[in-house]
């Protein structure tokens, strides 16, 4: 069951049913609108096997780690919140029930970090370069094909691998 937060705006929880992710909102269908954090975790504990995602940086604690549910803070800004999501639930390390239960997640554009139950440290995974769902590189594949092209253009690659002087462009009319 995943669970959006009150401060997630509506627009990003159109965006994931949209997308088919089937979402639940704290306030309409969980617990009351503006219900302490505090106040929240007993809920949690009730629920089979619940997903929070939130902005709410308080979730990001160690403290309130627990085997029945796992706590996603989505660090980003309010409307990129729908594909950081998604993006969470494509991750090789959390991209089933069983790979998240028992977290407390810290998700940014550039990563992940998280505490996982049974480890006391802070952990951290990048995104993957490529992921089964989306067949095309990531961006920084991109990036670096892009780089590639450009450097050899650039310097001029001999036959034997060796880079030649670079290219420079002058004006003809100077």
């Amino acid at each position: 069951m995943f669970l959006i937060d009150e401060n997630v705006s509506e627009l990003e929880v159109l965006r994931l049913r949209k997308a088919g992710v089937r979402v639940r909102l704290i306030g309409d269908d969980i617990a009351d609108i503006g219900t302490t954090d505090e106040n929240l975790i007993p809920v949690l504990r009730r629920l089979k096997q619940p997903v929070l995602f939130t902005q709410d940086e308080d979730f990001f604690q160690f403290r309130w780690l627990h085997a029945d549910y796992t706590l996603v803070w989505l660090d980003t800004r309010p409307g990129e919140v729908a594909e950081l999501v998604r993006r969470f639930l494509r991750h090789p390390d959390f991209d089933t029930q069983g790979r998240r239960m028992g977290t407390v997640v810290r998700v940014t554009a550039s990563g992940i970090q998280y505490w996982r139950k049974g480890n006391r440290r802070l952990l951290r995974t990048a995104w993957p370069m490529t992921s089964p769902s989306h067949p095309r590189k990531g961006v920084l594949a991109h990036a670096e094909i892009w780089l590639a092209r450009w450097l050899r253009i650039l310097f001029r690659e001999k036959a034997d691998g060796r880079a030649a002087l670079p290219v420079h462009c002058h004006d003809s009319a100077s």
